[in-house]
């Protein structure tokens, strides 16, 4: 996922890219999903880690992977500009792949 996000387009703001297929009017929810995706990771992976050794810190790291999860989808859903823009960038898509034939 992290690594999908450098092939979007994005602009500069404040010195830092922000895609601007997904989060092109807010840039703070933009930082606000990268926090949570690496909580998730974190999380999850901390859990993995610790689960025989330390079974209920095993169990606060899975919650905070859980809840790091729940909030890049709430993000995602809850931002409803980006959504029509991918199903255009889809649609370009799309025509160009049907005209490729038709050009050879």
């Amino acid at each position: 996922m992290v690594l999908s996000l450098i092939h979007f387009r994005y602009k500069m703001v404040d010195g830092s890219p922000v895609p601007t297929i997904i989060f092109q009017d807010n840039p703070s929810l933009f930082h606000g999903f990268k926090l949570s995706l690496n909580f998730s990771f974190f999380g999850s992976f901390t859990s993995l880690t610790l689960q025989h050794m330390y079974p209920k810190l095993s169990k606060c790291c899975q919650l905070l992977a859980v809840v790091s999860t729940t909030t890049e989808f709430i993000i995602l859903v809850r931002h409803p500009t980006h959504m029509l823009q991918i199903s255009e960038e889809l649609s370009d898509c799309q025509n160009l792949l049907v005209q490729l034939p038709a050009a050879q």
